[in-house]
């Protein structure tokens, strides 16, 4: 500082320099502090958002991953999303618009398969249609919101259950990967269900049609028309066609949306775990298809017994099968069969099928498609059409006895006879009546399911 005469002090012109560079020292620090207090405010925010994205998102959670649809016949995994698989978890979060809608979806399945084991404990609205937890297109798309199918734990003494595994239980909700299976029951209205699939609903099939014409010698699976419908290449209804089709990949191509075949356990080895079979079947009183058969093989168009041959006889052993359905469900083809026979087939006839009847043909149809997720088609006129198409087949059959013929009345020596070949399969009948009730709730029509409650009074 420097004083003037007058003993004023005043700054010379270095010290005023250096005050200036300091305070734009200063200001500079304070800049620097500000920008980086910025910066890490912008981290931390940055650092949260990830954060929520990881831990919320179904694009970024590890644990998970999106499927893409694959058209027609199944899907594949989106290529983009393919590191995001979880072996742990293996299930998909749906996107936003559909989160909420499936994930309400699947709380509805679980309380429904709740309250299947627990029992029915009342309550609630009776009229309430619980197979839309399970039924139609919609649920199909969310099919890859379900964990992956592990293998069954079977108990001791449920050995007969193991080679049929893979046809999955009635209870358990549908999948896309599932394949509905036929299993078709000589003269029970077999023929009549096949051509409503095939002419009425426009469904491809794999059963004994697709390899005619030479198509059995085809090299790869391929879907056929022949006579008004589509078949896939293969031949279901025979051991060595079964063994074709598994081969060339039938149920893994999603090529057929129905399989159908006799013979229950060797179509078993069509399915996998991943890949499973649904069936459906329809039955009809064991006498009135005994006597059935008998006309069939001794009047019909492939007859294969001499006519000269009486009821009587062909119930005495000349053609007549034992005790067919049992065995069948069972693979006990030979021996005499025992009460643990009649039990097992019970057991896996109620837990592996939605059944059908030949005398209720229009609302076993109903139930067969809904558990299948079939329904007509959006076009009023082609619904119209294909709604009269199966109300003529329902109405009128295929394959049925050209002449008219009686039953043999109870009392009589053919109704004592047929009865004993069948005794096994009669109380397996009066059994699956009770079945098809209890299948009421979840997939019969609307009137069944009030007539059903009106029986009961109202409960």
């Amino acid at each position: 500082n420097i004083s003037s005469s007058s003993g004023v002090k005043f700054r010379s012109a270095e010290s005023t320099q250096r005050t200036m560079n300091e305070l734009a020292q200063k200001r500079h620090e304070k800049a620097e502090r500000k920008r980086a207090g910025t910066l890490l405010i912008s981290m931390v925010c940055l650092a949260l958002g990830v954060h929520f994205v990881t831990s919320e998102s179904p694009m970024f959670f590890g644990g998970f991953y999106e499927v893409e649809n694959g058209g027609e016949h199944g899907g594949g995994v989106n290529p983009h999303f393919q590191s995001l698989r979880s072996k742990e978890y293996g299930v998909v979060v749906p996107m936003e618009d559909e989160k909420q809608s499936a994930k309400g979806d699947i709380d509805g399945i679980d309380d429904l398969l709740k309250k299947d084991k627990d029992g029915d404990k009342g309550g609630g609205d009776g009229d309430r249609d619980d197979s839309e937890l399970f039924d139609g297109n919609k649920y199909d798309d969310e099919e890859n919101y379900l964990p992956p199918v592990e293998e069954e734990k079977f108990e001791e003494g449920e050995e007969y259950l193991i080679p049929v595994r893979y046809y999955s239980d009635i209870k358990s909700p549908r999948r896309r990967s599932d394949s509905p299976f036929f299993f078709h029951i000589p003269r029970c209205g077999g023929q009549t269900v096949k051509d409503i699939v095939g002419k009425c609903l426009g469904l491809s099939q794999a059963s004994n049609m697709g390899v005619q014409e030479g198509h059995g010698n085809d090299p790869q699976l391929a879907v056929v028309n022949l006579k008004d419908a589509r078949y896939v290449n293969v031949d279901t209804t025979s051991i060595p066609g079964i063994e074709r089709a598994i081969r060339l990949g039938l149920t893994k191509s999603k090529m057929a949306d129905l399989i159908t075949s006799s013979l229950f356990h060797d179509a078993a080895d069509l399915f996998t775990l991943e890949h499973q079979g649904r069936a459906f079947t329809m039955l009809r009183h064991p006498v009135e298809r005994a006597v059935s058969m008998y006309y069939y093989r001794t009047r019909g168009e492939n007859a294969d017994i001499d006519p000269s041959v009486t009821l009587e006889d062909y119930a005495r052993g000349e053609g007549i099968e034992n005790n067919w359905l049992t065995r069948f469900l069972t693979d006990r083809m030979e021996g005499e069969l025992l009460k643990e026979d009649l039990d097992n087939a019970m057991d896996i006839l109620s837990r592996k099928f939605l059944i059908g009847f030949l005398d209720d043909g229009e609302e076993s149809i109903a139930r067969m498609m809904k558990y299948f997720g079939w329904t007509y088609a959006e076009d009023s006129t082609k619904k119209m059409l294909q709604e009269d198409c199966v109300k003529e087949l329902i109405d009128d059959g295929t394959n049925r006895n050209i002449e008219g013929y009686e039953l043999p009345k109870k009392g009589t020596q053919a109704y004592a006879l047929i009865s004993w070949q069948t005794q096994f399969d009669v109380k397996l009948y009066e059994y699956a009546l009770g079945v098809f009730e209890t299948q009421t709730k979840h997939w019969g029509t609307k009137a069944r399911k009030k007539a059903l409650k009106k029986k009961k009074g109202g409960k």
